[in-house]
């Protein structure tokens, strides 16, 4: 009927009509996954827990325990939690809105948006680009500032006269990745300076509102009278800080480090975010960044070839789930800050977002994903990739190296027991007791730990060079650099 495309004339055209989406319909979470759900929650003694599932058009969701540890109302699936460094997808997609904007490029130095920097260390940061702040290949060090206050004009005073006072370069930028927390935060101040408004407000505005995310903030005043959150349970993080004790909303916070992994959140909310990296939102970010976000940017050598980063994110191809392991790829990543733990996983061949927070900290979620994957999405579980390290191998880490940043000397040495040995007379001197032995999790990774904190270690070949020649010891927190004994 041609007709009913065209209007009488001189009648106004019945305006098109307006399609709600339909509200989502919440679903008590399967059995199996409730029962593993519960049982981990307890074994990690974390007070309250949220586990969130979309599959597909089917949305489940569960909450466990109180959100008081002391006792109080039960958590529910709507409750807040703070979600760490869950943080850092949200302030990429705020950077390349930029970008997409035409404001910014990735390939512009950082300096350029940011205060003049002479950071010590062996390299220049005026190499450095944005595109390195989001994928973690800057060099810079790792701080993370956790009480210096929630005002926000912090993030751009204290890079100005804290962080450009005591910072430096490890290494080169672009040499390898190393996840630092002051890339994001650096990446958030260019957002604000790019956009002329403080960070939080560019991220409630161009961010969550745009993505469904009505109740994440960054203000602990919000989250207070929002009412519905969780005091988290602290266990601490060393010897010297063991915990336990109670972390209330408004007990700690640093504008610096919020673009890094400061927000609260909800499950439904992280579900909202988990379906952008998944299909993406053209009135969000379009689509060829959104792409750029998601996708593999440089590999991080942590676990064989099996994680790569991109733009804020983490691509697992396969991944741990419990005592398993899983072939299937996916895009996520956690966060842990002190008192709260959280998880953000997209299965991208499976349609699927799930979602894990808790009040405790590294309370993660590993036999509950088994079950999920097993149960609700049939994936079977299988054997761990060859990972044994062959004590054979051990004579090519062995020299000196050198971080005369921070470490010092480190020589990497065969124990008497045909273990790989380090030695760290800085360390020593400075008071800080450390395990002698690294301990091997696979090939060109091992475990480092100084006072009781277990850091991940890995050997690195020099960019460009020979790829079997172990020249750098690569940590978190340091980096040293093969030199002549």
């Amino acid at each position: 009927m041609l007709w009913l495309l065209s209007p009488v004339v001189g009648c106004e055209p019945e305006p098109d009509p307006v399609l709600e989406p339909a509200p989502i319909v919440w679903q008590a979470l399967p059995d199996s996954v409730a029962a593993a759900f519960a049982d981990e929650a307890g074994d990690r003694d974390a007070p309250g827990a949220v586990l969130a599932i979309r599959q597909g058009e089917n949305y489940y969701a569960g909450g466990y325990g109180s959100k008081d540890p002391d006792g109080g109302g039960p958590v529910e699936p709507t409750t807040l939690f703070r979600i760490g460094s869950i943080t850092k997808m949200l302030t990429a997609v705020a950077l390349l809105q930029q970008v997409d904007e035409g404001l910014v490029e990735l390939q512009d130095a950082a300096e350029d948006h940011l205060p003049a920097f002479n950071l010590a260390g062996p390299a220049d940061f005026a190499q450095v680009t944005l595109a390195d702040l989001l994928r973690h290949t800057t060099g810079l060090f790792e701080i993370t500032p956790i009480d210096g206050g929630g005002d926000d004009e912090r993030l751009d005073s204290f890079t100005s006269d804290g962080f450009a006072a005591s910072a430096y370069m490890m290494n080169r930028p672009g040499e390898f990745w190393n996840y630092s927390n002051p890339n994001f935060s650096l990446a958030g101040l260019v957002v604000e300076r790019s956009d002329g408004r403080l960070y939080p407000d560019v991220m409630a505005s161009e961010v969550f509102a745009p993505l469904g995310m009505d109740r994440t903030v960054f203000h602990a005043d919000d989250v207070l009278a929002d009412g519905d959150y969780a005091i988290a349970f602290g266990r601490g993080w060393s010897a010297q800080d063991p915990g336990p004790f109670r972390i209330d909303a408004d007990a700690y916070d640093d504008a610096w480090s919020r673009p890094a992994g400061f927000a609260w959140s909800s499950a439904p909310d992280l579900v909202e975010l988990g379906d952008f990296l998944l299909h993406g939102d053209s009135e969000v970010l379009g689509d060829d960044l959104h792409a750029q976000m998601v996708a593999p940017q440089v590999a991080t050598r942590a676990f064989l070839d099996h994680l790569d980063y991109g733009f804020g994110v983490m691509q697992w191809h396969g991944t741990r789930a419990g005592n398993q392991w899983f072939e299937v790829e996916t895009i996520e990543h956690g966060g842990a800050i002190p008192g709260y733990a959280a998880e953000l996983i997209t299965l991208p061949e499976h349609d699927t977002v799930i979602v894990t927070l808790a009040s405790t900290d590294w309370a993660l979620f590993g036999e509950t994903r088994s079950v999920i994957f097993e149960d609700m999405l049939g994936i079977s579980g299988g054997d761990f990739p060859d990972v044994e390290v062959e004590p054979a191998g051990f004579s090519r880490y062995v020299g000196t190296y050198r971080d005369p940043m921070n470490i010092g000397t480190v020589e990497v040495f065969i124990g008497g027991d045909g273990d790989l040995e380090v030695a760290c007379p800085t360390l020593e001197s400075a008071g800080h007791p450390y395990e002698d032995v690294l301990q091997p999790i696979s090939r060109d990774n091992f475990l480092f730990t100084v006072d009781d904190y277990p850091f991940e270690a890995t050997f690195l070949p020099q960019a460009g060079g020979d790829p079997e020649q172990p020249y750098w010891f690569r940590t978190r927190y340091f980096v040293a650099e093969r030199v002549e004994s």
